[in-house]
């Protein structure tokens, strides 16, 4: 399959070329401007990968600051910029039941990724700062 040609991503400051991690975690068969995101944000200092809630999260210390899930990508927002953020074209609140908000924390399509990864940064720079969460052990039953 002949790989797509990413204009617009391949631009932006801070994109560059990825394994297709992007098309496994949305079922995307095409490489291109998903995983330049992708790439970009698994490219910011202390940042991992990690599965949860069937989705693909990006956590930083420990902490969550976006996740994807279908063809959306979600991400915490400062509260003093969730109403202007709110109001771009094709923004919604996060919602992990129907009418019930997930604090100030927004999705978008993933198309359009590379035009909200100013606030993607912005995201994993408040959650770096903050200390570096434990990870919690089971207990065997």
């Amino acid at each position: 399959m002949p790989k797509r040609k990413a204009t617009s991503a391949a631009a932006t400051p801070g994109l560059t070329a990825s394994p297709s991690r992007a098309t496994q975690a949305t079922g995307h068969d095409e490489i291109g401007e998903l995983d330049l995101l992708f790439a970009a944000i698994l490219s910011w200092p202390d940042v991992s990968p990690r599965r949860m809630f069937g989705a693909e999260c990006f956590l930083v210390r420990g902490h969550m600051f976006a996740l994807t899930w279908e063809d959306d990508i979600a991400f915490w927002v400062p509260e003093g910029q969730y109403a202007d953020a709110l109001a771009i074209g094709d923004v919604r609140p996060l919602e992990i039941r129907p009418g019930i908000p997930m604090g100030t924390w927004l999705k978008f399509p993933l198309r359009t990724g590379a035009e909200m990864l100013p606030r993607l940064r912005q995201a994993h720079d408040h959650y770096r700062l903050r200390p570096l969460k434990k990870r919690r052990r089971r207990v065997a039953s």
